[in-house]
């Protein structure tokens, strides 16, 4: 991946274009194929891993635009 940079950069180019609110970013779970122990080869979300740079399965990102934060959830 790149520099946290490269992300942080990004996320304040979408702030500037939203001006004011929330965003959520959801990343992908692991899938099952037939049964819940049978996954399919994990694949991050196209837009979480932009934004965030993480490739993680369970995550979400939430920018609050008004109060300048980044959070990112895990479950």
């Amino acid at each position: 991946m790149f520099s946290s940079k490269v992300y942080l950069n990004r996320r304040e180019k979408l702030r500037q274009i939203m001006k004011d609110g929330i965003v959520i970013i959801l990343g992908n779970n692991e899938s099952s194929m037939n049964y819940p122990d049978n996954t399919y080869k994990y694949r991050q979300d196209s837009n979480f891993l932009y934004f965030f740079g993480l490739d993680h399965p369970g995550y979400a990102g939430v920018l609050d635009i008004d109060a300048n934060e980044d959070i990112i959830f895990w479950r």
